[in-house]
């Protein structure tokens, strides 16, 4: 069953947050076996970006709603701020024939998806307040590692946090325009973060407190 918002201009879908227990009619199954068909490939780029979102809000404490697709960004934190996330990894699921170089692309969109409105809105800046930069098998020397690592392993994943603000002044100050690499990253913020120290950097990078 689905849920409509309340609002008379213009009614939304907003999803419910499933268990994976709700049956499937006529099949004498469930929806977790849908999920387990449908979304086992965890390496594949778009499932990984989106177990990526999963780590943050799960640190943050915003898993409580079901993900929305399509917005502007990804998750309203604290005092309305705004963040992104980006995902990257050396690794893909298909064929290698070498490590590829993990960039996020960071290009400034001119409109901006509004889910509950039903239609684009031109934007003059960045939707967002933080980014965070999520990569899986950050550090990866060789391809013959890839077997060693595991989406779920949280320890396999490195971060790196910039408030909007410090983005666009490096991005400036390097003239980027469309990616930025991990090693970029890495000459701006140090030494990429553990999961265990996400929160307290999204929040230095927002202005929160601790």
């Amino acid at each position: 069953m689905i849920h409509l918002s309340e609002d008379d201009s213009q009614q939304y879908i907003i999803p419910p947050k499933h268990t994976g227990k709700e049956p499937i009619d006529d099949f004498q199954t469930e929806l977790l076996d849908f999920w387990s068909w449908g979304y086992s490939d965890l390496w594949c780029n778009t499932t990984r970006s989106v177990f990526a979102e999963y780590i943050v809000g799960k640190v943050l404490g915003l898993t409580q709603d079901a993900r929305v697709e399509w917005q502007g960004f990804d998750f309203e934190y604290v005092g309305s701020k705004l963040i992104e996330v980006k995902a990257s990894s050396p690794f893909q699921s298909w064929k290698q024939n070498k490590l590829y170089s993990p960039h996020f692309d960071i290009k400034l969109r001119q409109k901006s998806w509004i889910p509950k409105e039903g239609k684009d809105r031109a934007i003059e800046r960045r939707v967002a307040n933080c980014y965070v930069f999520c990569i899986f098998g950050y550090g990866a020397k060789h391809l013959s590692e890839r077997g060693n690592y595991d989406v779920l392993r949280l320890s396999d994943w490195r971060f790196f946090v910039l408030s909007t603000s410090r983005l666009e002044e490096e991005i400036g100050k390097r003239g980027i325009k469309k990616s930025i690499s991990a090693s970029t990253l890495k000459d701006i913020c140090g030494d990429p973060l553990g999961h265990k120290d996400l929160k307290v950097a999204i929040h230095e990078a927002l202005g929160l407190k601790k």
